[in-house]
């Protein structure tokens, strides 16, 4: 026997009746977006694209189905409106999207059919590590990927230039050098466990500095 169902999402009751036997009636779920499916090696560094990854550091997905084609979202850092004055956090769901790791889900900061941008929780331990993707009400097989406690990388642009500005805050570039004895900003991430320490996905605060932990 074969059953078309529409391309509405949600529970759907299918009655079958044979003339001289009781109808029977069963109910089957219908999903509006294939199942989440993260790539081999997948969860990589979300600077280099490779992998391991550090307590702290961002992190990147790649895979299909994480939201239907054409869609995307972005975390904005935003206050808790019970707690306006309260830290900006990084919500840990984007367009119904939500990515798993030890039972919690972790911040999220860009979503798209084909990727997904995170913050590896803080507290996760270094060793193998597993994460799952769920999207509406299906979710990913596990998948599986390495953590050091530390693997600092520098975001670079262009031809391979880092990240940084000089001491006046103007960006660092060939023809925009840093002065003999200045003070200047390098960007990265994945350097590790921070102190103080700072809640997984909220904003450090200004005052005092975060330092990486020895």
């Amino acid at each position: 026997v074969s059953v078309t169902l529409g391309a509405a999402a949600g529970p759907v009751v299918v009655t079958a009746a044979v003339t001289g036997l009781a109808a029977v009636k069963f109910q089957v779920t219908v999903n509006s977006q294939p199942r989440p499916t993260v790539n081999d090696h997948g969860v990589v560094s979300l600077v280099s694209a490779q992998s391991p990854l550090a307590p702290g550091g961002l992190a990147s997905i790649y895979g299909s189905n994480f939201t239907l084609p054409g869609l995307a979202f972005y975390g904005l850092p935003s206050a808790d409106p019970l707690n306006p004055s309260g830290p900006l956090s990084v919500p840990t769901s984007l367009g119904g999207v939500t990515v798993s790791m030890g039972g919690r889900a972790v911040p999220l900061l860009f979503v798209s059919p084909s990727q997904i941008n995170f913050q590896v929780p803080y507290d996760t331990p270094n060793g193998s590590a597993n994460l799952t993707v769920t999207a509406g009400n299906t979710s990913s097989l596990p998948a599986y990927f390495g953590v050091f406690q530390t693997a600092p990388i520098i975001l670079v642009y262009g031809d391979n230039w880092a990240v940084a500005q000089n001491q006046d805050y103007s960006v660092n570039a060939a023809d925009n050098p840093a002065k003999v004895g200045d003070f200047i900003t390098v960007y990265g991430t994945a350097a590790g466990a921070v102190n103080p320490a700072v809640p997984t996905g909220q904003a450090a605060p200004v005052s005092p500095l975060s330092k990486v932990a020895d």
